[in-house]
């Protein structure tokens, strides 16, 4: 044995084995390191890219298509589902199904809604778009949205009757009444929550004094939540990159989820145990002692709960659950609170979170009409966008290097076994 070793062409043989088994540990190792980063820089919390919610939009598009019945009752079909969201006063499902319109209509119906919100004078596309539609629906169904959607919906029709149907081509005009001018309606404070963006149910300092100090005396069935409001109040924006509206519209929108029993209920557990990392309750207790220690006037103890709240923040859990809340708080802005919370209830992780973000940044309120019908496949329309940051390219770069590397080994050590050592010299 020691007269083979001593060979010297033994060292020669031996070093392609070393530099094969090398390579075979290395590049299942880059390929993990590569994928996480991927996934990490898109990553759960990114902003989705313009060329990924145009793909997603048409996938919206289609999906509305192949619910569309026959041609001769997609005008009944259509305006039952807007009536059916409307008696469920759930107002942006039934704007989406308006939206919606142009694919759940037959050819002849979806032509003429286009041409009338091409003639719009003024708004967005969308509210071009949903003027338009307004006017092939039913009488009473017209009149229920109009309604409902208050604030949004009161400039929507602006014109008497004989105004509207004179400027519709006769095609569109027949069969059709119209409404004139509808006069406002006064919300009720749960009208205007379920309405608006500013949707917010985290209470005053105050009451977070006060859910502070039942907490500590042992009332613990609600902490999730307090520890929520906690951290909307006395979290720093700046800190966490993240701005109090949005925080707080996050928040409420989790806090009516959870108190509801909306939310899945593994996406929930995990909620709460990211919440709890948060605010651990050692600290937390330690901190509302020291806040409760001194008799003081109402305002000053809830100023003082809040610097509690804020010293008992860990700062690396805070940073990835306010991404989370980030995009939370994001549905909020383009879907409004009901809405979110629609698309929130199919989400079982912080990944099915950001596929909720981009079916709503593609389909709006479309996006809440179709979760409706389909439920949780909505969230299967759009995937999650990836950016490459300068890590992951060059661990990319470094997998392809070992990838090339590994070729070329084996590729020398079959030569050699075929060849011998002669051919396989210009490796």
């Amino acid at each position: 044995m020691s007269l083979v070793r001593n060979q010297p062409g033994y060292h020669t043989g031996s070093l392609p084995a070393v530099v094969f088994n090398v390579l075979l540990f290395l590049i299942p190792i880059f390929s993990v390191q590569v994928l996480s980063g991927v996934l990490n820089d898109s990553g759960e919390h990114g902003a989705p890219t313009a060329e990924l919610i145009d793909d997603t939009r048409r996938a919206i598009d289609k999906t509305f298509v192949t619910l569309a019945p026959a041609s001769n009752s997609a005008r009944a079909n259509w305006a039952a589902l807007v009536d059916v969201q409307l008696a469920a006063k759930n107002t942006p499902a039934a704007r989406g199904f308006l939206l919606a319109a142009p694919q759940l209509l037959n050819r002849d119906d979806a032509r003429a809604i286009r041409a009338a919100a091409s003639d719009e004078p003024a708004g967005s596309a969308d509210q071009r778009l949903l003027r338009a539609a307004l006017l092939f629906l039913p009488n009473e169904v017209r009149n229920g949205y109009l309604k409902s959607a208050r604030p949004k919906g009161i400039e929507l029709i602006t014109a008497s009757a004989e105004t509207v149907s004179a400027e519709l081509p006769s095609t569109q005009a027949s069969n059709m009444n119209f409404p004139g001018l509808i006069e406002p309606v006064a919300l009720t404070p749960i009208e205007h929550m379920t309405r608006s963006t500013d949707f917010n149910v985290l209470g005053t300092p105050q009451d977070l004094a006060n859910n502070s100090r039942a907490w500590l005396r042992g009332d613990r069935r609600h902490t999730t939540q307090l520890k929520l409001t906690g951290l909307a109040m006395a979290a720093d924006p700046e800190a966490i990159g993240v701005s109090q509206t949005r925080l707080q519209q996050a928040a409420s929108v989790l806090k009516t989820s959870l108190k509801a029993r909306r939310l899945d209920q593994g996406y929930a557990s995990n909620l709460e145990n990211k919440i709890d990392a948060v605010f651990k309750n050692d600290v937390l207790e330690f901190e509302l002692d020291n806040a409760f220690a001194e008799i003081s006037t109402p305002n000053v103890q809830a100023m003082r709960v809040r610097e509690a709240f804020s010293n008992s923040i860990d700062a690396s859990a805070a940073s990835r659950l306010t991404m989370e809340l980030n995009q939370i708080g994001r549905l909020v802005d383009v879907t409004g609170p009901l809405g979110a919370l629609s698309l929130l209830e199919h989400a079982k992780s912080a990944r099915d979170v950001s596929k909720a973000r981009l079916i709503a940044e593609a389909g709006g309120d479309r996006s809440v009409a179709l979760t409706t019908v389909i439920g949780a496949k909505t969230l299967s329309l759009g995937g999650v966008s990836f950016r490459w940051s300068q890590r992951t390219i060059l661990l990319f770069m470094a997998l392809a290097a070992a990838s090339v590397a590994l070729i070329l080994v084996v590729m020398s050590s079959t030569l050699r076994m075929m060849f011998g050592r002669s051919v396989t010299a210009i490796l």
